[in-house]
């Protein structure tokens, strides 16, 4: 515990004299892993409480207090708020609120050198939610806070944290994106959606149903021909759909983003799954709702 204690201490005294505190979900996914992999100096947090004692942790350390943004690392919800460890930051919510009002008051992050916030999950300034918490925080902190406008994974970020070159990704509330960013690498190729080369897996949890008809229109909402391979993408499905069940079995389709995107498993739950841009999200959205659960 103590040897843990030193090692904590000495990622935080490096991290003050960087221009990115990197503070990443603590939610065991194979996801996080993959982008914790590429992160160097980081923390972990799995709530309110553990960011709090981390920001008390930043404010004791010796180091160098340079400008710097606090790049908060997490899963996005499907509507589009982020989620650390199990905190939902929602600026409706009292206790968000509560709580950036609390270090704002005793002016935690100019201390710090911080000079925005940045909610590092997918989309997470896209929805009329996330944009909206967007706001609320930046005028309690008085400070920039942004969000991102596209699915954000594996390849935004290195070793020092998320990347400078990525910053045409990041959108403050009072941006509101006229579009979803579908930002892949130029060297990437597509990969086109074909369901019957989708594994077959036990129905073991309640899902939704997707049989002949409705699984054709579903999937002639989705660009079938983009699909982009995201390792470290941290998206909750909105939707679980069991696409064709027979016989117990079923092909598996998240509904992630807001209904912005489908992601399916080609090679396996294990694996990055494979990302595909939706023509009309509200649509999608309203289809699912329809659908019966098993």
């Amino acid at each position: 515990m103590a040897n843990r204690r030193q090692s904590t201490q000495g990622v935080t005294s490096r991290l003050l004299a960087r221009p990115r505190i990197s503070l990443v979900t603590s939610r065991l996914d194979v996801e996080v892993d993959r982008l914790r992999a590429v992160l160097g100096d980081h923390l972990e947090v799995d709530g309110r409480s553990a960011l709090e004692r981390i920001l008390g942790e930043l404010i004791g350390a010796d180091g160098e207090r340079t400008a710097k943004t606090l790049d908060l690392i997490g899963h996005t919800t499907p509507d589009g708020l982020q989620q650390l460890g199990d905190w939902v930051l929602d600026g409706e919510s009292p206790t968000v609120t509560a709580f950036f009002r609390g270090i704002a008051d005793v002016e935690i992050l100019p201390r710090l050198g911080v000079t925005s916030l940045r909610l590092l999950g997918s989309c997470t300034a896209v929805t009329t939610r996330g944009r909206a918490t967007l706001q609320i925080l930046s005028e309690l902190l008085e400070l920039e806070v942004l969000g991102t406008i596209g699915p954000i994974h594996r390849v935004h970020y290195d070793a020092d944290g998320f990347r400078e070159d990525a910053r045409g990704m990041l959108a403050a509330g009072s941006e509101a994106p006229l579009a979803v960013v579908m930002d892949m690498p130029a060297d990437r190729a597509h990969r086109r959606l074909d369901i019957d080369a989708l594994p077959r897996v036990p129905i073991a949890r309640p899902l939704r149903l997707v049989h002949g008809n409705t699984a054709r229109e579903l999937l002639s909402l989705i660009d079938r021909t983009r699909g982009a391979e995201l390792p470290g993408l941290l998206a909750l499905p909105g939707h679980e759909l069991a696409l064709m069940p027979e016989a117990g079995q079923c092909r598996i389709a998240h509904v992630i983003l807001d209904g912005h995107f489908v992601r399916v498993y080609p090679a396996g739950a294990h694996e990055p799954g494979i990302v595909y841009p939706v023509h009309d999200p509200r649509q999608l959205l309203a289809l699912a709702l329809e659908l019966p659960s098993a």
